[in-house]
């Protein structure tokens, strides 16, 4: 599927069901990849409005909005008093996060990114390991 498709499928989604937050979520990842920034924010922003208890979705939203250079805008959407919740969840299933995470995501995300990632992580109450304790990839 062309990325084109992947638009698209997510514009076609959105006028189907107009009151569905994971159309606009979709239709807001398609446009950040076709880097159409006001148009990812505007998606997002609907997105949240029209379910702000889709934990996964608003998270992955904010983190998005945070890699394009609106690190506010990012926090305040993904925050919404849930950031602490959501981090026990994180260790509930992935219990080896804080100290695991952060290799993890440098096979990702580029290393400035890395340390505003973790340091919001922090601000909700994940105790991180500092990059000098953490393992070197093989």
């Amino acid at each position: 599927m062309s990325s084109g498709t992947g638009l698209a499928a997510a514009q076609r989604a959105v006028e189907a069901a107009p009151s569905n937050h994971m159309a606009y979520c979709s239709l807001a990842q398609a446009l950040f990849f076709h880097k159409e920034i006001e148009g990812f924010r505007n998606a997002a922003d609907r997105a949240v409005a029209l379910n702000s208890m889709d934990r996964h979705s608003i998270a992955f939203l904010g983190e998005m909005l945070t890699y394009r250079g609106d690190p506010e805008r990012g926090l305040r959407t993904a925050r919404g008093g849930r950031c602490r919740k959501a981090v026990q969840e994180l260790l509930r299933v992935r219990p080896d996060f804080a100290a695991a995470g952060r290799r993890d995501i440098e096979k990702w995300w580029e290393a400035e990114y890395v340390e505003r990632l973790i340091e919001g992580w922090r601000k909700a109450g994940l105790k991180m390991a500092p990059a000098d304790t953490v393992a070197t990839r093989p």
